[in-house]
């Protein structure tokens, strides 16, 4: 009954690396002639590079060059012909040699990508299952989707969590062949470690378990003979496949699976579909990985990496002195100094470049909308000096920034659940005070606190939210056995210092389903695994409205100057509720789309992420005078859907608004609207409470459309409707809130039509010019006049693991 606008994460994607584009922070050129490894120049400023992966500088070393030159010299620029027939000499010494580098058996592929598509189809079988690390590495991730047409069972794991993954293995493995888990060594962003010892202690207590695990940045800078950071840690397991990158600090191209025995790499080898299709590494490249191998197998190799290493621990030291929130304090070339909203990502970013330093935005999708950061590696390039001079720039520069946003480093330590140190130390920091709006918030948990006259001034033509129904809503959703029925409501009216209302608006905090607005054939399978866990994929959301309201829930003073300062304002209030209440998510809810930029702008440099939402319906100006000429204004699909499947069918039906009904009609209605509310998967909801229908009963603003079909009457008066339809009145706005029906008669009556048609007959009679129709069903309720309204909100995920598990859901069939 829903059509829904889908949701599209490039989309998203677009939004935000669009912005960060504006600011000039990605998508840039170097207008270098040569590279030295410490400086590039953007925009005509020479800057110092602290975003290079090369992590012991062997892009520039001799040996790689001349390996490069001569590769070319022998065999040209490309070898142009697929490894299933004929591989380039070079690929026989080099496999070889990184098979001793890594004690196992090695196979070289084009890219680390193409690794991971050759070998996960071959290994996994269709009885095996896959649990992906929450932060594994996105090339991973999109190897494993072309598992799922197989049925393999592809969820994921929370990030680094030990006891969430043997809970998943214990049910898993009741089922499944293999299971498989995937991590990365070294993640590419926060640059924290794998727990090795805790893995390599459940593939040896579960026989079941696997470790595929993707080294990329853990490669050359440790481990014996470069062999990488994994390594380093245990030996190559049985059970156990690892990728890597030769793009990174082993400084040449392509990427590397090292098996524990010689069938697994044959069978990869053989029957892996980019080793038999795509197009090889080319003999330059192969040349410089040649020429790497030789020297990770050499003595110089111990000598550049504790030359990094000690680069490494000077910035360790340094900013530890400047009390910087560093995520992960380890022996990893990568840093991610936490952060917060992107907007104060930009800022540090913009800040660091004009004083001369390029460092990685590090924001949504690689983390968390609020858990972004700055990103910086270090090199064997880089000097003391260049590490001083940076992170002594860090600690001017940061503090101010976060002031500039309205943030700090305290609000930062304690978002990030990071253990404070040497706060005193920040340079000037301490000093910076956070810009201050000076407004009059009023802000409360009871509507009854709330000025009546104010509150239904700005919403009273708004829907089922003005001060009464929201009285009704706070009475009806308290007090209930079902904790997803019991709601906390949040008011708060923002005004200036005269006392002019520049924005007004509720929240609530409820339980939700994450798949509310998933597509239905997600929520299905949700739903399935819901019969056995009730609460599965569900969490905490703070949102504005509710779950049963519908409409523009923001007042918003355009015209006032200080608009913009009440948004911040408001964003920021709910940022504190949602600390107190630990809600995964914050939902702004319901906005036009397309109708206003600026707000979606500023909404996005908060952190928030525009989202399509089923059409909103809305049926205006009801001046008709008569049944005609109503008629008259529908589209001509309109007329002919009217009066061939509801007016020729209208005398079949006997319409009853009468509210002083049997306790037995009272929970028939509720059975009806639990009919609905059982298929309504394309907007999934809870069950709501059955006091919610029977509150209704006794509210004056609450109006009954019951629908009875004549000849069930005539054989008996008892007889119960086969539709009911539950319609709230506002001074100028009827709002059907609630349908419930007889899906055996929906076809061979078409009753949905016929409460369609006699919902807005309803409406006329009781005088109201507008109705909003409520969501989706667009289609069918254009026929009886409705305008469907594209409708949009941001949001804000807390934790991510719940929308990313859905993500990953395995659409069968």
């Amino acid at each position: 009954m829903g059509e829904a606008r889908k949701f599209n994460a490039i989309d998203t994607i677009d939004q935000i690396f669009t912005a960060a584009k504006e600011k000039g922070i990605i998508h840039l050129s170097t207008e270098d002639e040569s590279f030295n490894g410490r400086e590039i120049t953007l925009k005509g400023q020479k800057i110092i590079n602290f975003g290079s992966c090369s992590y012991l500088g062997l892009e520039l070393h001799p040996k790689l060059k001349q390996g490069v030159v001569d590769a070319v010299e022998r065999f040209g620029t490309q070898y142009s012909s697929s490894r299933a027939y004929v591989s380039c000499g070079q690929y026989d010494e080099l496999e070889e040699h990184l098979s001793t580098i890594f004690g196992g058996h090695a196979i070289v592929t084009p890219t680390t990508t193409l690794g991971h598509i050759a070998s996960l189809p071959v290994l996994i079988g269709d009885n095996d299952a896959v649990l992906l690390d929450q932060q594994v590495h996105g090339s991973v991730q999109t190897a494993a989707q072309l598992l799922k047409p197989k049925g393999v069972t592809v969820e994921l794991v929370k990030h680094s969590d030990m006891k969430a993954l043997s809970r998943k293995i214990e049910r898993l493995r009741k089922t499944h062949r293999r299971i498989w888990y995937m991590a990365d060594g070294v993640y590419s962003m926060y640059g924290d470690y794998a727990p090795l010892p805790e893995i390599q202690a459940l593939m040896e207590k579960y026989e079941e378990l696997y470790f595929y695990v993707d080294d990329a940045h853990g490669m050359s800078w440790c481990g014996e003979n470069g062999k990488g950071y994994v390594l380093s840690q245990m030996d190559l397991h049985r059970k156990m496949v690892l990728a890597t990158s030769l793009n990174k600090a082993y400084a040449s191209s392509g990427g590397v699976l090292v098996f524990p025995n010689k069938e697994w790499a044959r069978r990869v080898r053989t029957c892996g579909a980019t080793l038999i299709f795509s197009g090889p590494i080319q003999p330059p490249m192969l040349g410089a990985a040649i020429a790497s191998a030789k020297v990770h197998l050499s003595d110089e190799i111990t000598g550049l990496q504790e030359k990094l290493n000690r680069n490494i621990q000077l910035v360790n030291k340094t900013i530890k002195a400047h009390g910087l929130p560093l995520m992960a304090e380890n022996d990893a070339p990568i840093f991610f100094l936490a952060a917060g909203l992107p907007r104060i990502a930009y800022n540090i970013i913009s800040r660091m470049k004009k004083a001369g330093f390029f460092l990685n935005i590090a924001a949504y999708p690689a983390v968390p909308m609020k858990k972004g950061g700055v990103r910086f590696t270090i090199t064997t390039h880089h000097t003391e000096a260049d590490i001083l001079a940076m992170t002594e720039a860090l600690a001017y520069h940061y503090p101010r920034a976060l002031a500039e946003e309205g943030s700090s480093i305290a609000e930062v330590y304690k978002d990030f659940k990071l253990r404070p140190s040497h706060l005193s130390l920040l340079g000037g920091g301490k000093n910076l005070q956070k810009k201050q709006n000076k407004f009059q918030v009023q802000y409360c948990q009871n509507i009854r606190e709330i000025s009546y006259r104010d509150w239904d001034g700005l919403f009273s033509n708004q829907g089922n939210y003005d001060w009464e129904g929201l009285l009704y809503l706070q009475e009806t959703f308290s007090n209930n056995p079902e904790k997803e029925n019991n709601w906390d409501f949040h008011y708060l009216i923002i005004k200036d210092q005269l006392g002019k209302i520049v924005l007004a608006t509720f929240l609530t905090e409820a339980l939700i389903k994450d798949d509310m607005f998933s597509e239905v054939s997600i929520s299905a399978q949700v739903e399935e695994r819901r019969k056995d866990d009730p609460y599965y994929l569900t969490s905490r959301a703070l949102m504005m409205g509710s779950l049963a309201t519908e409409g523009q829930h923001l007042y918003l003073d355009k015209q006032h100057p200080q608009w913009r300062q009440a948004v911040l304002t408001l964003t920021q209030k709910i940022r504190e509720l949602q600390e107190a209440s630990q809600a995964g998510s914050m939902l702004l809810r319901d906005f036009e789309a397309g109708a206003d930029e600026e707000l979606k702008s500023l909404l996005l440099d908060e952190g928030y992420i525009e989202m399509p939402m089923l059409d909103n319906n809305v049926v205006r100006n009801m001046d008709w005078q008569d049944i005609d000429e109503y008629i008259a204004r529908l589209s001509k699909k309109g007329r002919i859907s009217l009066r061939r499947d509801v007016l020729k069918q209208e005398d079949q039906f006997i319409v009853r608004h009468d509210k002083n009904v049997s306790e037995a009609l009272k929970q028939h209605c509720y059975q009806l609207y639990l009919n609905v509310q059982e298929k309504a998967l394309a907007l999934n909801t809870f069950r709501q409470p059955e006091k919610l229908i029977n509150n209704m009963f006794d509210h004056p603003n609450w109006d009954f459309i019951f629908l009875y079909i004549k000849e069930h009457l005539e054989q008996d008066k008892q007889a119960l409707p086969v539709a009911v339809g539950m319609c709230y009145k506002s001074e100028k706005t009827y709002s059907p809130m609630i349908l419930g029906m007889e899906y055996q008669y929906a076809e061979s009556h078409n009753i949905y039509k016929q409460m369609l048609y006699r919902t807005v007959m309803r409406a006329k009679t009781a005088g109201f010019d507008n109705m909003k129709f409520g969501f989706g069903a667009s289609q069918v309720k254009r026929r009886v006049g409705a305008e469907a309204v594209p409708t949009n909100a941001y949001i804000q995920l807390i934790d991510h693991f719940n929308q990313e598990e859905l993500a990953n859901m395995s659409v069968k069939g």
